[in-house]
């Protein structure tokens, strides 16, 4: 999978004409294109002219307006932006993240687009297209880019299909008024993040059980709002996600009393988030971690490893765990209300692998483990301060 640099992905249409269908898509057809820097992520092969197009034409005949493409980006917006990939998605969850489901007739790119928040992936896959059908898309690329580049791609297309709209004389559509509430949501911090809890438990807008939600957002004043969205990506569909009463109960039956000024730190590594794949991340410190200390490659035991993470040894027994790990700071969240309580290794689902997450400073906290090894990043912006990150050593 690429992971874009300085390369910003493209949705674009180039314009055709259309002579019949209702007004919203006559105004908004023509080629679709889905570029990022070189890569054509929207290509395919054109059967009866014998030649690779762009975007989708047979026989002269466009195939894609983009106004039922905006119309599923705007209504699938916080699923596409936020919502991993599932270990078995389902035709649902197909649904909300695969280019080939927008359907109204069209014949539309095999791209799936998944995040985890900081980073998208849009994956295409060529298609075999049987019966009458000439065209089919040839893309066999998978790529990364930061969320935000997703963001300002599908900003940029609205604005080209609501300009095209309008200077067609088509005043008011129901993607104005789908896409009017996307926007509001997305200015009032409390709805986005609603928005974002639905969507990480794989529901649509207002399709989840309230009582739950609120329950989560009632939780994350305790916990801290990143801490309970990773616990929702995490969280196996059809259940519901643990919550505050859970975690202090796993503190105290399997927890180990810790201070983060007390572990090792790790020097001289700053990492981009948002390019940066977690599992490069962790073998990075890692290895830095082994220079440092002068480790070599020979094992390190579990005492040695509880003393770098200053827990006691049998938090990493896998034989004593609860189902996730995580640390819970026992600091006053009224005088830190910008500090997750709890903190966990955040799981990308763009390749398996844990991601950084900034820590609370120095209360003690109960620090947990499920069997796996505990290290600690730097965050993004300081190589003085210790992160969390679970990597193999």
């Amino acid at each position: 999978m690429e992971t874009a640099t300085s390369s910003h992905l493209q949705l674009t249409m180039d314009w055709e004409r259309l002579d019949q269908g209702p007004d919203e898509e006559r105004a908004c057809y023509g080629q679709l294109r889905i570029r990022l820097g070189n890569i054509l992520l929207s290509e395919g092969q054109d059967g009866f002219v014998e030649r690779t197009r762009p975007g989708p034409l047979v026989s002269g005949y466009p195939l894609v307006s983009g106004y039922p493409l905006a119309e599923w980006l705007a209504w699938n917006w916080w699923r596409l932006t936020c919502e991993p990939r599932r270990d078995a998605p389902d035709y649902a969850w197909q649904a909300a993240h695969c280019l080939a489901t927008v359907g109204d007739g069209y014949l539309w790119p095999n791209v799936t687009i998944h995040s985890d928040r900081e980073r998208t992936a849009l994956v295409a896959r060529p298609t075999h297209p049987k019966g009458s059908s000439a065209f089919r898309f040839t893309a066999d690329q998978a790529v990364v880019v930061p969320t935000r580049q997703l963001v300002s791609a599908a900003d940029e297309f609205m604005t080209q299909i609501q300009g095209k709209l309008r200077g067609s004389g088509i005043a008011s559509t129901s993607l104005d008024a789908i896409w009017n509430d996307i926007l509001a949501e997305r200015a009032e911090p409390e709805e986005a993040a609603q928005r974002q809890l639905e969507a990480l438990l794989g529901f649509d807008a207002d399709d989840s059980d309230a009582a739950v939600i609120q329950s989560l957002i009632d939780d994350a004043t305790l916990l801290g709002r990143d801490a309970i969205m990773e616990v929702c990506a995490g969280n196996r569909q059809g259940r519901s996600p643990p919550g505050a009463a859970d975690f202090n109960d796993w503190a105290g039956r399997y927890g180990s009393e810790s201070r983060p000024s007390d572990r090792v730190t790790v020097s001289g590594l700053t990492f981009d988030g948002s390019t940066m794949p977690a599992w490069s991340k962790g073998y990075a410190v890692a290895r830095a971690l082994r220079s440092q200390l002068g480790l070599s490659e020979q094992p390190v035991t579990d005492q040695t490893l509880g003393d770098l993470c200053a827990v006691s040894p049998r938090v990493i027994d896998p034989a004593d765990h609860p189902p996730t790990a995580f640390a819970l700071s026992s600091e006053d969240r009224e005088s830190a209300p910008d500090r997750s309580a709890l903190q966990l290794p955040h799981r990308s689902s763009l390749r398996a692998g844990p991601l950084a997450r900034r820590p609370a400073r120095d209360p003690p906290r109960r620090a947990l483990n499920t069997g796996q090894r505990l290290l600690h990043l730097p965050p993004e912006t300081s190589a003085s301060v210790c992160g969390r990150a679970v990597v193999p050593v």
